[in-house]
């Protein structure tokens, strides 16, 4: 297999996905080791207050979670809140993900609707940490009151042939509170996990998989400077990226892909993206984070189809942003 890389820049006109940083609440938590059998068309993993993943069902009094300040986890590159499951026994390739998850107020007001520059409310993720390309915005009551409950569930947007999570990774999800308080540290919400009332969990369709032993070939080592965006400024969301194109044939196997950002002051959010042939987004990697990554496998070439695709480097902050791209195509 011959592969041709081509670096193009442009300027896009797009939205960026953000996300928040997690303060660990207290409450009865389930071990996450212990794991039920997934079933053989359907696997869900329960959120506990240890954030940890289960796929034992929850059951007993929630477990409560506080959500962070967004914006300064934001600004410092900081992990949004995020629970981590056991290895995977089985592999299994999902063509749908659902994500629940219920919030409650700690204080007495808690303001969660479009504020500032009209950010999403919750943006949410699943997948692993190196590759959480399942997610969604959603959105609940533009306030809470103490004491109330709001559950919010969404239909996840998975990669053009479904999501694929070999056997040995360790699922992951991902709830980021964008809107998830005031400017003041005392409005703030908690998430309920692990509770017979409040079953915050991931469900998956999805079928076991086997995943081939591949090779990987390099196709993409490059580093890149990219100017800050308009976006988070609250212009005309104006953003700049650098794109890579790379040939794929009948012959590969599937892609991974790494971006890591060397440098950036102030805000600096940088995402991937994966573009088919025809130029449509099949895949992203969108959290606030410093790194970001996608994984395909054999059902989403088979999906997205041989040819040219592209790996689009996108600036959402208003920093300008060095960063550093590899990809390897993978070889049967």
């Amino acid at each position: 297999m011959r592969t041709h890389l081509v670096l193009l820049a442009v300027a896009l006109l797009t939205a960026g996905c953000l996300s928040s940083a997690p303060q660990t609440g207290s409450g009865a938590d389930t071990d996450a080791a212990e794991q039920a059998p997934l079933g053989e068309d359907e696997a869900t993993f329960y959120l506990t207050g240890d954030e940890e993943l289960t796929t034992r069902e929850a059951s007993g009094e929630a477990a409560r979670v506080t959500a962070g300040n967004f914006y300064t986890a934001w600004a410092q590159g900081e992990e949004q809140p995020t629970w981590t499951g056991s290895p995977l026994a089985t592999g299994l390739h999902a063509d749908a993900v659902e994500l629940t998850f219920f919030y409650t107020a700690e204080t007495a007001t808690a303001t969660t609707g479009p504020q500032d520059q009209g950010f999403p409310e919750f943006v949410v993720y699943f997948g692993t940490e190196q590759a959480p390309m399942a997610w969604a915005s959603v959105g609940g009551p533009d306030t809470v009151q103490e004491g109330e409950v709001v559950e919010v569930s969404a239909d996840l947007a998975v990669p053009e042939g479904g999501l694929v999570l070999p056997a040995g990774v360790e699922p992951v999800v991902k709830l980021a509170p964008v809107q998830g308080q005031g400017s003041a540290e005392d409005t703030r919400i908690e998430f309920l996990v692990n509770g017979t009332d409040h079953p915050a969990r991931a469900e998956l369709s999805a079928e076991g998989t086997t995943v081939e032993e591949t090779q990987p070939i390099s196709v993409v080592d490059e580093t890149g400077t990219l100017a800050g965006s308009a976006y988070a400024l609250g212009a005309d969301e104006q953003t700049t990226a650098d794109a890579y194109e790379i040939e794929i044939d009948e012959t590969d196997a599937g892609l991974t892909a790494s971006l890591q950002r060397l440098q950036g002051a102030g805000i600096a959010d940088i995402d991937l993206e994966l573009l088919d042939p025809a130029g449509e987004v099949a895949a992203r990697s969108v959290t606030p984070e410093a790194d970001e990554g996608l994984a395909l496998h054999e059902a989403n070439v088979d999906a997205i189809g041989e040819g040219t695709w592209t790996l689009r480097v996108v600036n959402y902050g208003n920093a300008a942003v060095e960063y550093e791209l590899t990809a390897d195509v993978l070889e049967i």
